[in-house]
């Protein structure tokens, strides 16, 4: 019996030691392959259709990729492409859909450099300035098709860029105008409203001064949106803050502009008092020609006659926003004469013609 168990337990024993060499063997093999199949993945990345585009680089020490088209460096953990596709779908307008994708000659040969991208851009901003184009213009297909024909690959400016670019051009020759008028010793301005079509209010400033040779010169100071009532207060303090940020108001002596009342009286609320008032001549000339040529008649229609009888009203055209009187109507009825001569001298004339007479 001890025998039989003995031989027993040397199969068993037997059976456990080939099945314990056995695992060894499948699970090199399952290593194997795993390292085979990560070789595979590693090789196919490598080979990706994205870095046509692209070159490898390290920067201090740190995995980098340089694009090919625009020279810009991007970073890339690991080398991964979902950064590098999603530069060229946005910079370049080259989606990457699938690994077989191959750049064009003409794409890497028409490539676009910063300086001359930053030219173009600049003589799209300069003709929406001039042709007062609006700002998202460029971005209209017609436009884009032209564009697109005559420069393959430029892509004009959005119209949030032309916005900044606006900015930074005004904030430029506002500090040109800064230095042009140190020189001004002595300083007079004109300044009116104006309108658009919307009823957007607009205050201009235009500043003009002699130099030493007696040269004169006028530039347009501000030109700003106003959106608060036209009250006297409220335009002297937004003329004064203007002016002292261009470092002129301590030489501000005359102040040019029309006669409405809002404009007269806005001299009683700036910080100086030695500030000069001068009615604009133009528009003393063009209330004179309207009123007494009668011109801008206006119609209106009784409220109890026919369609047919309408009455006239010669309206008296004055300043904008004048209710004292100053027109030319009520300066005429406002005139008067001494009389007393001019009876005299007639007296004096019919005596004369009865002593001739007798």
């Amino acid at each position: 019996m001890k025998t039989r168990r003995h031989t027993t337990d040397s199969r068993i024993s037997s059976s456990r030691d080939e099945s314990i060499d056995i695992l060894p063997s499948t699970s090199t093999d399952e290593k194997s392959t795993e390292t085979s199949s990560n070789q595979h993945v590693i090789q196919s990345v490598s080979k990706s259709s994205v870095w046509q585009y692209f070159e490898r680089c390290t920067l201090n020490g740190i995995l980098k990729a340089k694009c090919l088209l625009c020279q810009h460096i991007l970073s890339t953990p690991n080398y991964g492409t979902s950064t590098l596709k999603r530069h060229l779908d946005q910079v370049h307008d080259i989606k990457q859909t699938d690994s077989s994708a191959v750049p064009s000659s003409s794409t890497i040969s028409n490539k676009i450099s910063k300086p001359e991208k930053k030219a173009l851009d600049l003589l799209a901003v300069n003709a929406i300035i001039q042709d007062a184009r609006g700002f998202g213009d460029l971005q209209k297909p017609g436009i884009k098709k032209l564009i697109d024909a005559l420069k393959p690959n430029y892509k004009p400016p959005h119209r949030n860029m032309v916005v900044k670019q606006l900015k930074r051009l005004h904030q430029h020759h506002y500090n040109l105008t800064k230095i042009e008028f140190e020189e001004a010793k002595y300083l007079s301005i004109t300044c009116d409203f104006w309108k658009d079509r919307k009823n957007n209010s607009y205050l201009v400033i235009t500043g003009y001064y002699v130099d030493k040779k007696f040269d004169q010169h006028s530039k347009i100071l501000q030109f700003m949106k106003f959106e608060d009532r036209h009250y006297s207060s409220t335009i002297a303090n937004e003329i004064e803050n203007q002016l002292i940020n261009l470092n002129l108001y301590d030489k501000l002596v005359t102040i040019t502009c029309d006669g409405a009342p809002n404009m007269r009286e806005m001299l009683n609320y700036f910080s100086r008092q030695s500030i000069k008032y001068i009615h604009c001549t133009a528009h003393k000339l063009h209330l004179i020609i309207c009123n007494s040529l009668n011109l801008w008649v206006t119609t209106k229609k009784k409220g109890n006659t026919t369609e047919n009888e309408e009455i006239i009203d010669a309206g008296v055209i004055e300043d904008d926003e004048d209710e004292a009187g100053g027109s030319l109507s009520q300066m005429v009825r406002t005139m008067s004469f001494d009389a007393d001569p001019l009876s005299n001298d007639m007296n004096n004339d019919d005596s004369e013609g009865d002593e001739t007479s007798k």
